[in-house]
């Protein structure tokens, strides 16, 4: 038996209730699964967003914990320019004990330096001058003398002659240690000292070397009025200095040293003197780290031409010593007629003897001349 199934049309109203119960069912579907799909789509944005945020606050930290390329390099500028510092502090520090502890050759603690100007046309010491240290006190004494070219003397293995003369005879006769060795082997017997150092240049050496310091301060006592100073040409140039402070150059200096034509040999050689001590002051004046090119040319000029037998570390430890010492406390003295000299004429022509006949007198004012009263410092118009 057949069963028959038979469309049976809706009415109105069931229709529309089913259909609008299939479309609550569809719509409810979609809804869980745009739902689902929205989850979904929030939970993968928010991951990303949150990893961006947490990166950029990584980069911000980054940034603010790392300073900027420009300050970096300044610090590393700074720190080097330190460690440099540090390490010239302690080599400065290191030498300074060095030199401190370089012994100076002495005789009871006082140290003699022979300097000698010389003019080379003729070989003749026309300069000579006893720069005497003494070191065995808590603050360093010095005394400088000079000794009159004049001074008519006994030369070893010459017979007798004025002093400046041992310096031609030394250096035209083969003598060992030529000139400035037969200098010293004179002055040594004269004063009856030991010379322990020595320095020995020319007028164009001292002339140099004070232009390198840039020029020296000298106090001229009265004027200078030299008509008959003589030209490169055989002729005359005639100086005029005022009395006060100068600046001067090499030139006007080895002009001011030089002069004597109205004046003496003695007033000549306290100007040598007052030249000498300027550029001691103008020396130990220079400023290791800015005078550079002063310290080269110096250094430059004395290794070159000069005839020493002082030492660098010599050289540092006798500049620590004279750093010391006050100039204005610096006495100076010239053997002359007001104290030890008499002027005679003989075969060597003007010349200056002692006057008491021989030289005790002058060895004995030299082997106390740090405690001198009775002596007056040159020059005597003061």
């Amino acid at each position: 038996m057949l069963n028959h199934y038979y469309y049976q049309p809706s009415t109105d109203d069931e229709t529309d209730a089913e259909n609008k119960s299939k479309s609550a069912r569809r719509k409810s579907k979609r809804n869980k699964r745009h739902s689902k799909g929205r989850l979904k789509h929030t939970h993968d944005v928010n991951q990303e967003d949150i990893a961006d945020v947490a990166e950029t606050d990584e980069v911000d930290k980054a940034h603010k914990l790392k300073p900027p390329k420009h300050h970096t390099f300044l610090k590393m500028v700074i720190g080097i320019v330190l460690i440099l510092a540090l390490i010239l502090s302690i080599f400065t520090a290191l030498m300074y004990l060095y030199v401190k502890n370089v012994p100076l050759a002495n005789d009871n603690g006082r140290t003699n330096i022979l300097i000698l100007g010389v003019d080379d046309t003729a070989n003749l010491s026309d300069t000579i001058m006893l720069l005497s240290i003494d070191n065995s006190h808590e603050v360093p004494k010095t005394a400088l003398l000079s000794i009159p070219r004049d001074l008519y003397v006994p030369i070893p293995e010459f017979g007798s002659a004025k002093i400046n003369a041992a310096y031609a005879y030394g250096e035209n006769n083969n003598y060992d240690g030529g000139g400035l060795a037969l200098s010293m082997a004179t002055i040594e017997s004269v004063l009856d000292i030991n010379i322990h150092y020595h320095i020995s240049l020319d007028f164009d050496d001292f002339a140099n070397i004070i232009d390198s310091l840039g020029g020296v301060e000298v106090e001229v006592l009265r004027d200078l009025n030299d008509q008959f100073y003589p030209d490169d040409r055989g002729g005359y140039e005639p100086l005029y200095i005022p009395a006060g402070t100068h600046h001067m150059d090499g030139e006007m200096a080895l002009k001011y040293a030089r002069s004597r034509q109205t004046t003496n040999d003695f007033d000549r050689a306290f100007r040598q003197q007052q030249i000498l001590l300027a550029t001691k002051d103008a020396a130990l004046n220079l400023r290791p780290y800015q005078d550079i090119e002063s310290i080269r040319e110096l250094a430059s000029i004395i290794g070159g031409d000069i005839a020493t037998n002082i030492s660098l570390p010599q050289a540092l430890n006798m500049a620590d010593l004279l750093r010391q010492v006050n100039v204005d406390e610096t006495p100076h003295y010239v053997l002359d007629t007001s104290n030890f000299l008499s002027p005679i004429a003989n075969e060597a022509g003007a010349s200056l003897v002692p006057a008491s006949g021989n030289l005790s007198s002058i060895q004995q004012f030299v082997a106390n001349i740090f405690n001198q009263k009775d002596i007056k410092q040159y020059p005597s118009f003061e």
